[in-house]
């Protein structure tokens, strides 16, 4: 109720279309500023606007942060899915990769280069010129590409805001440490 109560500006109950601006920045950033999405935006709001009156009462906002949680799953699972497929690590890799995520992950589920240089650190010196190649494929991972929500991927906007990566861009990163034998990798986790 709070959240629907600071959009709802004029307090009588219901998100107006000129409300609905600022939910829309908020909830939607990237659809509310690319023109190719705006069908797809207003479809996802007809679809949470239960009467048709081209207002969100509090049901339909609820209805609307329902969308929005399952589109940002599907979109994550997409994205996760495609990561799999374009490192090509084998199942019992990528579950060895997300047990190593999951211990250096944040409370979101995001993991810092900090985190990850410290990671990494274990395994390979990190100098300053390792530091540095490190933080190139960490800036890499960040605009690899991501679901736009119209099925179309497109380069990552706003990653130079970004700071920490998502289980997709750490596999993405992990392959690219493999590929480049960053530290001589490959010879020190050789069993």
């Amino acid at each position: 109720r709070v959240q629907f109560s600071a959009y709802d500006r004029d307090g009588n109950g219901r998100i107006s279309n000129s409300e609905l601006v600022p939910l829309v920045r908020d909830v939607f950033p990237d659809m509310a500023s690319d023109p190719r999405l705006r069908p797809q935006l207003l479809e996802v709001i007809r679809e949470a606007d239960d009467d048709g009156n081209g207002s969100l009462e509090f049901d339909d906002f609820l209805r609307l942060m329902r969308t929005v949680c399952d589109m940002r799953h599907r979109n994550q699972l997409l994205k996760e899915m495609r990561a799999k497929q374009e490192t090509d690590f084998v199942p019992h890799e990528v579950a060895g990769f997300r047990e190593l995520f999951a211990a250096s992950a944040n409370e979101h589920h995001l993991l810092s280069i900090e985190a990850f240089s410290g990671m990494i650190e274990h395994v390979c010196p990190l100098g300053n010129r390792n530091a540095q190649l490190l933080r190139a494929m960490w800036r890499e991972a960040l605009v690899v590409y991501e679901d736009c929500g119209a099925g179309e991927w497109v380069n990552a906007q706003g990653y130079e805001d970004r700071c920490e990566l998502d289980f997709p861009e750490f596999l993405w990163v992990m392959r690219r440490v493999m590929d480049t034998n960053f530290g001589n990798v490959l010879e020190r986790t050789k069993r």
